[in-house]
């Protein structure tokens, strides 16, 4: 797959020179401005493309899908909509950031029991684990699609069929994934889906699609017109790769409408971001002492998305994060925000990791620079 080039290069602001961005996690590279809908009806316009991007229907759009000031507010008014009662339980992966798990904390009413489901050594979390998990009164289990700290990619599809039958709805957690993959609300058969929207190309605030949680999901408070612009701008993105000559081909069953070209964008940005991790992963894999967490196979890059979180024997990740930074390659260091997940994947915290993100804007040549970095500081 080749994306086009020219468009990409475009539609990005770049980053300082001779600086490489290797942080699409914290601090993803944001799109130019370009003028987006705007007026009375930029929210409905946007809840509308927010419902061919997630292949929901865009007829329903006011009904099922919310747009939010933060991830938080959205979390509230999930968890009101529920009716929680005291006895209820709610299982939460625990492979979500700890600010984001605090928020769903926050929002649950005194007596309702909150259980953890923890990822294995990939990042990823097991069905048997979550039947351990399961009672009578669960109400609600929380799926990350994409783990952030290994990228490590979770299937629902398995776990909403275990749930088929049961009281609890099933919300997939997708603030990680949205910049990488196409979503198929569809064919997905969960009840919910939200994400922050921060790594979707810089965008802002959060956004929410609820299949039959009631009103109290889907209404939305104030939000801020430059939340509605840079979201709606994302999406606009997304559909404007899909219209390029070289842009994959879409599966039949999604050759319809303004679903066509969003999918064909983010199934293009899927192949290239593949291609990146291969080359990544190969790399990392030549440099001695560099252990990456989750998966590490480039031949299953298909399994990951591409956010590379390693530890170097001898060095420490908060000086290693500080000497990348003095050779002007920008990434994550020390314990992520997700202390929690790092705990549970068998790593210490306060000795931290490094996280490498790449976005689809990045090039072999840009692998190959923060390779070189790399090891010349091993």
């Amino acid at each position: 797959m080749d994306l086009p080039l020219s468009l990409v290069a475009e539609s990005f602001n770049p980053p300082a020179p001779r600086r490489l961005d290797f942080d699409s996690v914290g601090s993803p590279r944001t799109l130019r401005p370009r003028p987006v809908g705007a007026g009375g009806s930029a929210e409905a316009d946007l809840r509308a493309d927010l419902a061919w991007f997630w292949n929901s229907n865009a007829d329903w759009a006011d009904d099922q899908i919310a747009v939010g000031e933060n991830y938080a507010a959205l979390v509230r008014r999930l968890v009101r909509s529920l009716g929680l009662r005291e006895g209820d339980r709610i299982v939460l992966s625990a492979s979500e950031p700890d600010g984001r798990r605090a928020a769903w904390r926050a929002a649950v009413p005194d007596g309702v029991e909150v259980s953890d489901w923890r990822p294995r050594r990939l990042g990823r979390v097991l069905l048997r684990d979550l039947e351990s998990l399961l009672h009578e009164r669960t109400r609600l289990v929380l799926l990350t699609k994409a783990c952030p700290v290994t990228g490590s990619l979770n299937e629902i599809i398995p776990v909403a069929r275990l749930l088929e039958g049961t009281d609890a709805v099933l919300v997939t957690e997708a603030s990680h994934f949205v910049p990488h993959g196409s979503l198929d609300i569809r064919n997905l058969r969960c009840d919910a889906v939200i994400a922050d929207v921060a790594e979707l190309f810089g965008a802002s605030g959060a956004a929410l699609w609820a299949r039959r949680l009631g009103p109290a999901a889907s209404a939305n408070g104030a939000v801020s017109p430059n939340i509605l612009a840079g979201l709606a701008r994302a999406v606009s993105y997304a559909e404007r790769l899909g219209e390029a000559p070289t842009a994959p081909v879409a599966p039949p069953s999604e050759r319809f409408g303004r679903r066509e070209p969003m999918r064909k964008g983010m199934q293009g940005i899927r192949q290239e971001e593949r291609i990146l991790s291969r080359w990544m992963l190969r790399g990392l894999a030549r440099l001695e002492g560099v252990s990456v967490l989750g998966e590490d196979d480039p031949r299953r890059a298909a399994y990951r998305i591409p956010t590379f979180t390693f530890t170097c024997e001898g060095v420490g990740a908060p000086a290693l994060g500080a000497a990348l930074e003095a050779e002007g390659v920008q990434v994550a260091a020390g314990d992520l925000g997700s202390a929690t997940t790092l705990e549970n994947l068998g790593h210490d915290p306060e000795t931290g990791v490094v996280r490498a993100s790449l976005g689809h804007y990045h090039t072999r040549d840009d692998v190959e620079r923060f390779l070189r970095v790399l090891e010349s500081l091993l």
